[in-house]
């Protein structure tokens, strides 16, 4: 391997790490956003009055919080994946594990659900004022 190749390839993984670490902020942001919406809003129907009104819209809050931290263990093993196929990924080489994009698929999916469920919940809030 000649000085140009070692460049870039260094290059590539120097890429690659970037675009992996933009990644994983970007879900955990989305992440700890849909924790924080359903969390948030369990506690303000918990803090009213009559509670019997608010039971369905607390379930759908109390799920959508659930998934969010389901799906916070999808994108772990999903990215732990990825950053473990880097490797093979620039150099062109099978990966040993190929399916990254169904776990992430998942996860998105997951995720998803959760932001549902948070718009769910505020419909069912909405119904029981």
């Amino acid at each position: 391997m000649d000085e140009s190749d070692k460049l870039l390839l260094e290059s590539k993984r120097r890429l690659y790490a970037k675009h992996l670490d933009a990644c994983v902020t970007l879900v955990r942001d989305a992440i700890r956003g849909a924790f924080l919406l359903n969390g948030a809003a369990v506690t303000a129907v918990l803090t009213t009055q009559d509670i019997n009104k608010f039971s369905s819209s607390v379930w759908c809050f109390a799920l959508g919080a659930s998934l969010a931290v389901v799906t916070s263990v999808v994108a772990y093993l999903s990215q732990r994946c990825v950053a473990d196929s880097w490797e093979h990924v620039i150099q062109g080489t099978p990966k040993p594990f190929k399916h990254e994009r169904l776990v992430m698929g998942c996860a998105l999916l997951l995720l998803v659900c959760s932001f549902v469920l948070f718009g769910g919940g505020l419909l069912l809030a909405a119904r029981g004022i």
